[in-house]
């Protein structure tokens, strides 16, 4: 099943209405839409067009991709009132331009989807280098197109980004990889959702109110360093209150599947070791997206209200190693437990099946949580006595902002970033090296 679908020319009073909406955008813009866009994420000026891959274009393309967003707003609350066909044809536009893919096995309920594994060009690629930014996943696309059902962004990372979005922010001109992006995320975030529900559609698998009526997985192939936790990381934390991108159950369901497989097939990590397979149950590295459990939530994005809890979202993190030495494996793998997914898990009764792994789950977040500030994840090269820095999943789980305060050992310091080299390291804390004889096993840090 083919999910390349014909989407014709725009009509003559379509392209009208875009040419108004563009018109009337320009003339709205803030006075400086970078530091708009910088303020949007919290950072300075100067800080985004430092982590813009793009060079001095960062100005001309901020104007634009706003301009865009606010023009794609206003046509899609439009579009609404379109009749199905028009509608349709439109979704398709949209929907080809940031998507490929191929429903290879109709009777599986699910797909492998790549998100970051479309590469740039190489100037970027060795810009991105030079600046330590991460332009693409190397691997993920080939193993995911290598797959029987199958998804990709056709947009590199750099363009834009449907795997991020920030709390408080309906679309991001950000990337996940500290990238600012070249164009809101808000028409690929709409590409995707309009794609995953037509391959639902397309299984008599989507009700009358857009949810999945039976169990279906998605599999979100992501690429990770050797240096940071295990070779396979599936994230199964709750990310936006209790609620998370896939159902423990299922997470710790499919780790057991994974860890069989690799043992199978002999493989061998960087290390001569067996690949280790880790279920992240709580905020830390590798924890999940946010944005996938927002496919199951819903949001404030065009009104989307989400796959619902049969729509299981895994996001998989593959390491470097595996990916290029074992990237055949994988897919097989993969296409393995989606078939056994849709064997073993056919009705939302199925989940009680694996009550059991509801324990592991919990025994998972009390360690990781005690892991979380172990002093090994120290790096002692601080510049400022007075300044901690933090990962992101650390300031998530402080519920702590850059620049807000915190009481580190007794001492308050302010909160600062870890750069993405340093957490690369396996790292996710910094102080100063005059710290160092002060802090025991575990470091203490709350929020003032």
């Amino acid at each position: 099943m083919s999910l390349h679908s014909p989407g014709g020319h725009p009509s003559s009073s379509r392209i009208k209405k875009i040419k108004d909406a563009r018109k009337k955008a320009q003339t709205e813009l803030p006075a400086d839409v970078v530091s708009h866009v910088a303020g949007e994420h919290e950072v300075k000026r100067e800080k985004a067009a430092e982590q813009y891959p793009f060079g001095r274009n960062l100005e001309v393309d901020a104007n634009r991709a706003l301009v865009r967003k606010r023009v794609s707003e206003l046509m899609f609350s439009e579009d609404v009132l379109l009749a199905s066909e028009d509608r349709d044809e439109i979704t398709n536009r949209q929907i080809n331009r940031y998507y490929d893919g191929e429903i290879g096995n109709p009777v599986l309920r699910g797909h492998i989807e790549a998100v970051h594994g479309t590469e740039p060009s190489q100037a970027i690629v060795d810009l991105c280098k030079e600046l330590k930014l991460s332009s693409h996943e190397e691997g993920t696309l080939d193993i995911t197109k290598a797959c029987k059902n199958w998804l990709a962004v056709k947009q590199p990372r750099v363009v834009t980004d449907v795997n991020q979005l920030p709390k408080n922010l309906p679309a991001s001109l950000r990337s996940e990889g500290s990238i600012f992006t070249r164009e809101y995320n808000l028409n690929a975030v709409k590409a995707q959702r309009d794609l995953t529900a037509r391959v639902l559609e397309r299984e008599d698998n989507l009700d009358s109110n857009g949810k999945a009526k039976n169990p279906y997985l998605a599999v979100y192939v992501h690429g990770k360093v050797d240096t940071r936790g295990h070779d396979f990381e599936i994230a199964a934390a709750a990310k936006i209150g209790d609620k998370g991108p896939i159902d423990p159950r299922v997470a710790f369901w499919i780790a057991e599947r994974l860890r069989e497989k690799i043992g199978a097939r002999g493989m061998k990590n960087i290390n001569g070791e067996t690949p280790a397979v880790n279920v992240v149950a709580s905020n830390g590295s590798y924890s999940g997206s946010p944005a996938l459990t927002r496919l199951r939530s819903g949001d404030a994005v065009l009104g989307f209200k989400g796959f619902g809890d049969n729509f299981q979202a895994l996001q998989l993190e593959c390491g470097r190693y595996v990916r290029d030495n074992h990237a055949n494996d994988i897919s097989t793998m993969l296409d393995e437990v989606l078939a056994e997914f849709s064997d073993e898990f056919k009705t939302a009764e199925d989940f009680t099946k694996h009550d059991q792994y509801r324990s592991a789950y919990q025994e998972k977040i009390v360690r990781e949580k005690a892991e979380l500030f172990a002093r090994g994840k120290i790096l002692f090269a601080g510049k400022s006595e007075d300044r901690i820095l933090l990962g992101k999943s650390l300031r998530e789980e402080l519920e702590v902002e850059v620049d807000e305060k915190v009481r580190v050992a007794g001492r308050e310091m302010t909160v600062g970033q870890m750069s993405l080299a340093d957490l690369k390291t396996g790292k996710t804390m910094g102080l100063h090296p005059s710290m160092e004889a002060l802090i025991g096993d575990t470091l203490t840090v709350e929020k003032i």
